[in-house]
């Protein structure tokens, strides 16, 4: 499903040339849950922005679903990114001023023709999914941590993606309410989504099928 090969990236500034990524090459299956590990730096966020298109390597090549997705122009990237793509970040990435329901909304108001009815039953079918349907019209300040995280899954399911990314999603969560993400992507996983995780806890990389460890930019090893 997803394939890197040689990847580089490279941050330039006037005084400073940042080799983030290094030749990193692996790929994934669907169906896959993969998890990320390595120190703080070690280019494990570049890597999932990349994946996601949310950013672009300096050289190599990046295929999703058979498709040489750097080829692509913006408009076919965002349209890509929109479809078949969710996130879902340590801090959330709510907005303060919208309610539950708006905030899992957000990612359909870019699919033009999708019927409003059909936009609302993924809404509440996402809620319901993250058992968060009783607070869509409570504003993120008026939930825990672990509802936010939740509401930010459901958000990210709206748009039926094929490939989650989740980038430390139990990162800012204490134990209990870190383990109850982490089933849920596990049941989605179950069902057939393909996910790539970035953690630092090693007891929840080691729930997932694969964990693949990088060093100072490059994979280290898989097992």
């Amino acid at each position: 499903m997803i394939t890197l090969d040689k990847v580089c990236k490279i941050f330039r500034t006037e005084e400073v040339e940042t080799h983030a990524l290094h030749n990193v090459s692996f790929t994934v299956g669907e169906g896959e849950f993969v998890s990320i590990m390595g120190p703080s730096g070690c280019g494990k966020s570049t890597c999932l922005n990349i994946i996601g298109l949310l950013d672009v390597p300096t050289s190599g090549e990046l295929y999703i679903n058979g498709t040489d997705v750097l080829k692509m122009k913006d408009r076919e990237l965002a349209r890509f990114r929109n479809q078949y793509l969710g996130f879902v970040f340590q801090n959330f990435h709510l907005i303060p001023s919208l309610d539950v329901y708006d905030n899992v909304m957000l990612p359909l108001l870019y699919r033009k023709g999708m019927p409003t009815g059909e936009k609302r039953e993924r809404v509440l079918s996402g809620l319901e999914r993250v058992g968060l349907s009783h607070r869509m019209k409570h504003y993120p300040s008026q939930l825990s941590r672990g509802q936010c995280q939740r509401v930010a899954i459901a958000r990210a399911l709206v748009g039926m993606p094929s490939l989650l990314l989740a980038d430390e999603p139990t990162g800012n969560l204490d134990s209990k309410m870190g383990n109850g993400i982490m089933e849920l992507l596990q049941e989605l996983n179950r069902e057939g989504m393909t996910i790539i995780m970035v953690t630092h806890d090693v007891f929840l990389a080691e729930r997932t099928h694969r964990v693949i460890r990088f060093m100072d930019g490059e994979v280290l090893c898989e097992d």
